[in-house]
């Protein structure tokens, strides 16, 4: 998680990790605080986006995928629990415990990530490849 968090500095949606540590139990991150909550949060307080709003977060999203794919990453835990929104009301992408280097063409058959949010191509237990996320144009 931590290796791949940290070869993600340089995105302007990704939070910056900066140290991590290890216990016999805990995993300890430190990261940019990101003090406006989750998506999620917001979300069940308003209960409806601005259609504008919507394509901007959607963007942004699909902007964190396309550069995770490129380096090779699959991100297998998009939900609103993981995003963030920062002091500009911009995303941060969260947690990459789930996330896995792939080489161009291999596939995984890892069942992994949150029941509510996963893909049918995850759950159809055949081996699955990046692409199945990337999305196929942004707006």
């Amino acid at each position: 998680e931590v290796t791949i968090a940290q070869s993600c500095l340089s995105h302007p949606f990704i939070v910056h990790t900066y140290y991590y540590w290890q216990s016999r139990r805990y995993l300890y991150i430190i990261t940019d605080y990101v003090g406006n909550g989750e998506l999620l949060s917001l979300w069940l307080r308003i209960r409806r986006f601005p259609e504008i709003i919507v394509k901007i977060y959607i963007a942004q999203v699909a902007m964190v995928l396309d550069y995770l794919h490129n380096k090779g990453i699959i991100y297998r835990d998009v939900k609103m629990e993981n995003i963030l929104l920062d002091e500009k009301g911009n995303i941060q992408i969260i947690d990459f415990g789930l996330s896995k280097w792939l080489s161009l063409g291999q596939r995984t058959t890892t069942i992994c990530g949150t029941l509510q949010y996963i893909a049918p191509e995850v759950l159809s237990v055949r081996p699955y490849e990046s692409h199945f996320d990337k999305p196929k144009s942004i707006i």
